[in-house]
C-alpha cells in the first residue's frame, strides 16, 4: 500500500512537473513576442520570474535588456551576472554575448583568454555568431596565435549562412590576401553581402572600396552612399571619411 502511494504521489510530482514546464515556455514564447513588439515592460514581467527560477533562456534574454537599455536602466553588471548563469549551464547565445564583452572589455576587465573559451564553447554548438567572432579572433591573432587556415573555415561556415560579421571578415582576408589568394573581386561580393544586412562595418569597407576603385569600378557617389549608412549608425570612422569628402 505505502509503495502504491509513494508511486502515485511520484506520478502526480511529474505531472505537475510538466504543467510547470510547459508553463515555463508558454510564458517564455509571449515574452519574446512582447519584446519583437517593443512592450518592454511586458517582457520584464514575464522574463524575471523565469530567471529567477533558473530558466537560462529567460536569463540570457534579459542580460540583453541589461545590456542595451531595453525597457530597463542599462547595467553591465547586471547583464554580466544573467549572461554568466545562463553561460554556465551551456546557452550558447549567452556564451557569444558574453565572450564579446571579455573580448571589448565591455563593463568588465578586458580578457581575451576567457573570450576565445566562451566563443570556443558556442562553436561548438554550431551558434553561428561565434563561429564569426571565433573565425576573427583566429585572423587577427586575438588571444591566441593567429591561424588563417582556421579563420577561413569558420569564416566560411558562417558566412555562408549569411552572418555579416563573418562576410565582413572574409572580405578583409581577401582584399589582403591574408589565408587565401587575394581576389579584390570577391572581397567587394562579401563585403556587399554584409553591407546589405546593414552591418556597419561592411557598409564603411564597402564604400572604401568604391572611393578607392579596388575591385569595383570607382564610385563616389556610391561610396558616399555607404559611408552615409555607416556613419547613421554611429561608425566614427565613416564619419570622419564624409567630413574629409565633403571639405574636397
Amino acid at each position: 500500500m505505502r509503495h502504491f502511494i509513494q508511486v502515485l504521489c511520484l506520478s502526480f510530482a511529474m505531472g505537475s512537473g510538466s504543467v510547470v514546464l510547459a508553463d515555463a515556455a508558454q510564458d517564455y514564447q509571449r515574452a519574446l513576442i512582447a519584446y519583437k513588439n517593443k512592450d518592454y515592460a511586458t517582457t520584464l514581467r514575464l522574463l524575471e520570474p523565469l530567471a529567477e527560477q533558473g530558466n537560462l533562456l529567460a536569463q540570457s534574454r534579459l542580460g540583453v535588456m541589461y545590456r542595451n537599455a531595453r525597457g530597463v536602466q542599462k547595467d553591465l553588471n547586471k547583464a554580466i551576472q544573467l549572461f554568466t548563469m545562463a553561460a554556465t549551464q551551456g546557452d550558447a547565445a549567452a556564451q557569444d554575448d558574453l565572450g564579446v564583452m571579455y573580448r571589448d572589455g565591455e563593463g568588465v576587465q578586458k580578457d581575451l583568454n576567457k573570450a576565445m573559451q566562451l566563443f570556443t564553447m558556442a562553436a561548438e554548438q554550431d551558434y553561428i555568431p561565434s563561429q564569426a567572432n571565433l573565425g576573427w579572433m583566429y585572423q587577427a591573432g586575438l588571444g591566441v596565435n593567429k591561424d588563417l587556415s582556421k579563420a577561413l573555415k569558420l569564416n566560411t561556415e558562417a558566412a555562408k549562412q549569411d552572418n555579416a560579421v563573418a562576410q565582413n571578415n572574409l572580405g578583409t582576408m581577401y582584399i589582403t590576401g591574408e589565408g587565401v589568394k587575394q581576389d579584390k573581386k570577391k572581397a567587394v561580393l562579401w563585403y556587399t553581402k554584409a553591407a546589405k544586412q546593414g552591418y556597419d562595418l561592411g557598409q564603411y569597407n564597402l564604400a572604401v572600396r568604391y572611393a578607392n576603385g579596388e575591385g569595383v569600378k570607382q564610385d563616389k557617389s556610391k561610396a558616399v552612399l555607404w559611408y552615409t549608412k555607416a556613419a547613421k549608425q554611429g561608425y566614427a570612422p565613416a564619419q570622419q571619411a564624409l567630413k574629409e569628402l565633403n571639405t574636397k
